[in-house]
């Protein structure tokens, strides 16, 4: 008699499994795809190459203040963009063509910035420290004419937008904190104002700004952008014609040039510029300037926040 033959066991969490359909991807809307894509093309660094305005607020206000200084920016981009694209439009008028092709993707690109406006600015978390905010920004965006045209409009309306906002510090370039680097970001920032052809001799200062970062030593810092800035201009700590501003912060460092009213708008502190004694607690709506003839720092003319037309390109601080 033959042995009987064990049964295979059957490969049950496969039967069971076989009627059972794949979990697809979760459905979303065009406008949540939209958002999520957004989202995912955001850094949430801040990385050499970038730019951008550092920005100081009241202690457990930093929630209130992003979303203050993004109603300020948003604004401000939004005129902005409404008289680059008038002025793309007059200039437009005024060709032979009116059918040109070139024409009309330049009104198709500047619609497309004008309602996208919102991408042209980031707000990146800094986690490690308090009070202390971060804005990037892109191109056409210049920061250093931006914050200069939102301290000048503080200065004049004495208007205050925001209770919790404090000092704002644009940054022309982000490099890395390095010796090397720092030089590197300094000769491409200092350029125009100390080393272009046709330039004069300015008086300037530095003032070097260190955030959570023991990799560059202040003098070093003042040391090396002296260097880079040469023997042909002067330094005057009292009144000078231009203010190289130095943020450090972890392994990163930032530049920007400012003009001599500098410490004339408090050093770009708003709740300085808007307080007076008969100052009353009511917040008002902030209003901006016209931007035709706008200036840059105080010692450029005709340059606007958005730099030299829409085109994508960053201006000459």
């Amino acid at each position: 008699m033959n042995p009987p033959t064990k049964r295979k066991a059957e490969d049950s969490w496969s039967n069971q499994n076989d009627g059972k359909k794949k979990r697809g991807k979760t459905w979303q809307t065009p406008n949540q795809h939209a958002k999520n894509e957004y989202r995912k093309s955001i850094s949430s660094i801040i990385e050499p190459g970038d730019s951008g305005i550092w920005v100081t607020c009241e202690m457990n206000k930093e929630a209130q203040s992003v979303g203050d200084f993004k109603a300020i920016l948003e604004q401000y981009t939004t005129d902005l963009l409404k008289d680059g694209s008038a002025q793309t439009e007059d200039a437009e008028g005024k060709t032979d063509e009116p059918d040109d092709i070139e024409a009309e993707i330049r009104h198709e690109v500047q619609g497309l910035h004008a309602s996208r406006h919102e991408r042209l600015f980031t707000n990146v978390k800094v986690s490690d420290m308090v009070c202390v905010l971060f804005f990037k920004t892109k191109a056409p965006i210049v920061p250093t004419t931006l914050v200069h045209r939102i301290c000048t409009d503080a200065s004049t309306s004495r208007q205050k937008h925001s209770r919790s906002i404090k000092r704002l510090t644009p940054m022309t370039l982000i490099g890395k904190a390095t010796e090397a680097g720092l030089r590197e970001t300094a000769e491409k920032v200092l350029k125009p104002y100390f080393h272009d052809v046709g330039v004069p001799r300015h008086t300037f200062a530095i003032r070097p700004t260190t955030r959570n970062s023991n990799i560059l030593r202040r003098e070093v810092v003042i040391q090396t952008v002296a260097s880079v800035v040469g023997p042909d201009h002067r330094v005057d700590l009292q009144n000078p014609d231009l203010v190289i501003l130095v943020e450090v912060y972890k392994n990163i460092c930032g530049l920007a040039v400012v003009g001599q009213d500098y410490a004339k708008l408090k050093r770009y502190n708003l709740a300085e510029i808007c307080h007076s004694p008969s100052e009353s607690d009511a917040t008002t709506p902030f209003k901006t300037s016209t931007p035709t003839g706008a200036t840059d720092d105080g010692h450029k003319n005709g340059a606007s926040v958005l730099g030299a037309g829409l085109s994508g390109q960053i201006a000459s601080p």
